[in-house]
């Protein structure tokens, strides 16, 4: 057992790189499953991002940056066409549904924000929109891993 704080940069770096000493050649396989609900509006990582979408975005996000070299280190392909050792599980929720993200806005307020209204959104929803982001993730995942 490794410990992980995906919504510190340090922590997610430093947990792929104990996981690649432990495990070089032999990662196949990431199973996302965070969930941070923040309900205490303006909680930010020490990044600058909200709390919740540090959580579960981006800190998923550097992880699986981190770690896609060891995903991909097999050249088998799978009757989808997909290599066949990239495996990336992300466990999403029917809220997703709800969740609204514009990208104009997470890049400019560095993530504190992922939506014009954003301000004085409730937890759920919040949470939602980083599933959405998920989502999003998992599709660009395998669209980029498709070739």
């Amino acid at each position: 057992v490794l410990p992980l704080d995906l919504s510190d940069l340090d922590s997610v770096r430093t947990f792929a790189d104990e996981c690649r000493r432990r495990h070089a050649g032999n990662i196949s396989v990431v199973v996302a499953v965070a969930a941070e609900i923040v309900y205490e509006e303006g909680r930010q990582a020490a990044s600058g991002a909200d709390l919740s979408f540090a959580t579960n975005q981006l800190g998923l996000q550097a992880l699986l940056a981190e770690l896609e070299p060891e995903l991909g280190s097999s050249p088998r392909r799978g009757a989808s066409g997909l290599r066949a050792n990239r495996r990336v599980v992300i466990v999403g929720s029917r809220l997703e549904a709800r969740g609204s993200v514009d990208p104009e806005v997470v890049h400019s307020t560095g993530g504190a924000r992922l939506n014009k209204g954003w301000a004085g959104r409730d937890a759920m929803l919040r949470y939602a929109d980083t599933k959405l982001c998920n989502m999003l993730l998992a599709a660009a995942l395998a669209e980029r891993w498709r070739g």
